[in-house]
């Protein structure tokens, strides 16, 4: 995920795991590249996941 706007707001996605896993990846980098990984962090398979911005708040939850 990269966040395309140069408007000091990181953008992250928060997403749920079938172990039951919850995490979140970032865009340390801001607007630049190198936001993250497509894998899970506990290599199972991810069936849930919503995006957020700082100072904005999260979208709904999508299964």
């Amino acid at each position: 995920m990269q966040d395309r706007e140069a408007d000091n707001h990181g953008v992250h996605a928060e997403y749920l795991t079938r172990a039951g896993g919850r995490f979140t990846v970032g865009d340390p980098a801001g607007s630049a590249g190198q936001a993250g990984t497509e894998l899970s962090e506990d290599g199972s398979v991810i069936v849930g996941w919503r995006t957020c911005e700082s100072g904005e708040g999260c979208g709904a939850w999508v299964s």
